[in-house]
């Protein structure tokens, strides 16, 4: 069967504010109608440029709700493809949406981010790993988030560490990081390299905390580069969560022009 004329290509992507602009514009500027899903309003800010289908903003709620956008009257689909693009940690979304597309017979690709290792870093699995490590007396900037920041706060002072965090700038985040005891003046909200791409504000932060360790995640992208740069010119110890391992029956490319060919594809 060929795919659909092309003036009715149109493909659902659900991604956050790193690929995701980029691969939108690549995809209307081929000519396709594109609809976007992002979780928060301040990811939706990066879409504003872009002559979008739709944009929809919050979380999408379990699989039932994912197959009624996918088919939402007569069994009908509405997109040719579904682009998974979100966070490699975001697992829970990545199985919902699988299954979803799997019952509504959905074509649907992964974009994995490359995965990016340095032979420098430290790799944990897990918040009790950080146990495995002598960290007395080291300041160790957590830089993960605020969900699993209240445990990895906690194994990493049983370990020695004195934790200083960069947290997102929201209500939630903040009672977070403060139900992780982390004092106030260990705490910096911000949006992540919100001032530049070589993370100034972030460079600073560590200058002025004499920083010696930082935990993030594996997720590669800017986030994972930017703090690996960091380290490196500030010879500072790097901590990573590793990457939880891909969904092995979801087909995935992991560049923009592998993403056009497959999609592009005649079946």
């Amino acid at each position: 069967m060929q795919r659909g004329n092309i003036d009715h290509r149109h493909v659902w992507i659900l991604s956050g504010t790193g690929e995701g602009p980029p691969l939108v514009k690549m995809l209307i500027h081929n000519g396709w109608h594109v609809s976007v899903s992002v979780v928060s309003q301040q990811a939706s800010l990066a879409y504003d440029e872009f002559p979008l289908e739709n944009l929809w903003v919050g979380p999408l709620k379990g699989i039932e709700n994912i197959k009624s956008i996918l088919a939402p009257a007569n069994n009908y689909l509405q997109f040719e493809w579904v682009i998974d693009a979100t966070h490699p940690f975001a697992i829970q979304i990545t199985k919902d949406i699988d299954i979803a597309c799997k019952q509504c017979r959905q074509p649907l690709i992964r974009y994995e981010r490359p995965l990016v290792k340095d032979k420098e870093a430290l790799l944990i699995d897990k918040p009790k790993d950080l146990m495995n490590f002598n960290l007395q007396n080291c300041k160790l900037l957590m830089a993960i988030g605020s969900r699993q920041l209240q445990l990895m706060t906690f194994f990493a002072r049983n370990a020695g560490a004195e934790v200083f965090a960069r947290v997102l700038p929201s209500s939630e985040n903040l009672q977070k990081a403060l139900a992780s005891e982390i004092p106030d003046d260990h705490l910096a909200l911000l949006h992540p390299f919100k001032s530049s791409l070589e993370g100034h504000i972030e460079q600073a932060l560590c200058e002025k905390w004499n920083i010696d360790m930082i935990l993030c995640r594996q997720s590669g992208g800017i986030t994972q580069n930017t703090w690996q740069k960091i380290c490196d010119q500030k010879k500072i110890q790097l901590i990573l969560i590793s990457r939880p391992l891909p969904i092995t029956d979801i087909e995935s490319v992991n560049n923009f022009d592998s993403l056009m060919k497959r999609i592009t594809l005649f079946e």
